[in-house]
Formats: structure tokens, sequence, C-alpha cells
């Protein structure tokens, strides 16, 4: 039986591992480049890059996309041309390169660690070290290989989230930023959202859990992958169901359901757990704070028994908010905390559609007309 299953995870780590963006970018007609670079603390991290739109042969200003929780770059290319934010920004004539932070299924590599025998080292990060320095490593790599002083940043949700910790920890890299637009992004997370806090207080256990089974990551991506994927084709209606107690309530006019097996051929991606307690930390505390190790580890790391708040104070960087009222994990009310507390706030912009959840921003029908084409007037403003 064991054999069985060692047959079966190995037949779905090929089978649905996650495709080669490059090649699929190139496929529907654009050029696609893959980058990788190497952080302080020795993290390869991939990024894909669209330089140019696919009638065109010059390229723009650079900008950076980063993605969320569980997520890849694939979130930016899987809606298809036209639709797809990657495709959409380099059309309107922007060099694009969608970033993959440490541990996803396309960063699985570090100068010294190996993530299968070193998990516990290897996956011993949260959002934290994601904004600390997979984004400087990126952002850095970007401006060095485009000549430019500065480039856009474009977040969904975690990618918000580590956006606040680079600009706030490391405040060199907020003029390197013309603009950046934060979807269904926050920080402080307050908001009235019972399933979330609910399972905000089931966190401490599960990390206890986890790490006394030695699981750091989520476990078999590519299982999961497989499962849903195939599951989607058959049972349409009951996974439509599942995606919406997640991301929103039912947004069934902005949603194209034969998408559903595609979007989980590349999702979930692979992810470090303590990203998920960090979350379940900032909950249960309503701060925007650092990892909380508990008071005496905290002492060795911080000096201090409590986890140092980020200082939003320090994010120079023009700031724009875009939220949708139907957004589970993200509400209104944390982006409105959050807006009041950035200096340089360039805008706080809702989704005009009353249903708009926290993956519309991805791929709703609609997303160029309801969303992307106020991004980019946005972005030619600065």
């Amino acid at each position: 039986m064991f054999l069985k299953f060692i047959i079966f995870t190995t037949f779905c780590s090929f089978t649905y591992s996650l495709p080669d963006l490059a090649r699929l970018i190139r496929k529907n007609g654009y050029p696609a480049e893959t980058h990788t670079a190497t952080t302080e603390d020795g993290y390869i991290v991939t990024m894909h890059r669209i330089p140019h739109g696919k009638n065109s042969t010059v390229s723009g200003s650079p900008v950076l996309l980063t993605h969320g929780l569980g997520a890849s770059s694939a979130d930016y290319v899987n809606s298809g041309p036209g639709k797809g934010l990657g495709y959409v920004l380099a059309d309107a004539g922007y060099d694009v390169w969608m970033g993959n932070a440490r541990g996803n299924s396309y960063s699985m590599k570090h100068v010294s660690l190996d993530p299968k025998k070193d998990a516990q080292q290897f996956y011993n990060f949260s959002w934290h070290e994601i904004g600390y320095y997979d984004f400087p490593a990126q952002i850095d790599h970007i401006l060095n290989k485009t000549s430019q002083e500065s480039l856009y940043y474009i977040g969904h949700s975690q990618g918000g989230t580590a956006y606040f910790v680079l600009t706030s920890q490391r405040t060199e890299y907020n003029k390197k930023i013309k603009l950046a637009s934060l979807l269904a992004s926050s920080g402080i997370m307050q908001h009235e959202n019972i399933m979330l806090e609910f399972i905000s207080y089931f966190i401490e256990p599960l990390e206890t859990l986890g790490n006394s089974l030695r699981i750091y990551s989520l476990p078999y991506p590519e299982l999961l992958r497989f499962f849903l994927s195939e599951f989607c084709m058959v049972q349409e209606d009951i996974c439509f169901f599942v995606y919406n107690m997640i991301v929103g309530y039912d947004d069934s006019a902005q949603f194209n359901m034969t998408m559903l097996p595609g979007i989980f051929k590349t999702t979930p991606s692979a992810f470090p757990l303590k990203s998920l307690y960090h979350y379940g930390q900032l909950i249960k505390s309503g701060e925007f704070k650092q990892y909380d190790f508990g008071s005496e580890e905290n002492m060795i790391q911080y000096g201090s028994e409590k986890p140092p708040v980020y200082d939003f104070a320090n994010i120079t960087a023009p700031t724009a908010f875009y939220y949708g009222k139907n957004d589970m994990i993200i509400g209104t009310k944390d982006i409105d905390t959050m807006s009041s507390l950035i200096p340089n706030l360039a805008g706080k912009f809702m989704v005009k559609w009353d249903k708009w959840n926290h993956m519309d921003f991805l791929y709703a029908i609609d997303v160029v007309e309801l969303l992307y084409n106020d991004l980019i007037n946005l972005m030619k403003k600065y």
C-alpha cells in the first residue's frame, strides 16, 4: 500500500508540477525569459519576464508583480492574453517581471539548504523574510538588467503584506519604487470576518502540531493540485462553493467556471506554514508586527518580550490600495485603517462591483474594464 502511495505521489509530482511558464508565455505569442536572483540569506528566487508586448520590440518601464500565499507568477498569466495582468501590462508598453517568493514551487532552491533534507531550516521563514530579503534581490536584479533607477510595483494579497515589510524595514527601497499598487492587501487585520477570527485561535496548536510532526510547509502540493483539478472537472458546483468559501461569497457573474481546473493546476503552490502562522498572529493581535516566537525567544531575537511593530511612517513610496466589498480575507475596515497610516497615499479605490472578491483581482471576467484600465491610468501619472 505504501509503495502504491509513493508511485502515485511520484506520478502527481511529474504530472502536476508547475508548468514551464516562459514556454507557456511564448506559446501565446509573447517574448519570455526566466531569471533568478540570489538573496542575502542564500535563497535563489525565480522571476518570469515578458519584456514587451506581442506587437512591439521595445521594453518600457519595468514593473514587478508579486503573488499571494500559496500562489505563484502563474496567477498573472493563467487567464491568457487580454485578461492576465502580465499580458495586459506588456501590451500597455511595460517591461513585466513576475516574481516568485522563496519556497514556492518555482523558487525551491538555496545555495546550501535542500528543501527536503533540510526542511526545518529551509522553511524557517514567513512573509517577513520575503519582504526583507526576496524583494530587494528581485528589485536590484531588475534595475540592474534594465539600467533603470526605479520600477513600478504590484502586489496581490501577501505581495502587499511583504511590501509593507520591505518599505518600512529597508527604507532605501522606497526611492526605487515609482508607485506601488496593492491589490486586496493589508497588514492590519482587525476586520469582522468571523471565519478567519475563529481559525486564528487554532494557529498556536496547529503550529505546535506541525512542528512535532516535522511539517514545515504545505504537504504534497502536487497531490493537492491533482485532486483539486480533477475534482473540479467532475464536481464543478461543489468546487466553486469551496472556492467561494475561501475568497468571498458567490460572484458567479464574474467567474468563468471552466477556469477552475486550470487554476488548480498551478494553485496551491508550495509555501511555508510559518507564513500562515504569522497571519494568524496578526488576526489575533490586531497589530501589524514581526513574528511572535514567545517571550523568551523574542528576547533573543528582538531584545524585548514582545515583537516590534512595523513603522508605517517609514513607507514613503507612493502607495495605492485597490479593494473589493466582498473580500472574505481583507475587509474594507482594514483598508481604511491602513490607508490612513501610509504617509504618501496615492489613492484608495474600491472596485465598482458589489460581489468583488479576493481572487477577482486576478480572474474576474471583466477585470480589465473594472480594474486594470484604472490601475494602468494611475501608473501613467507616476
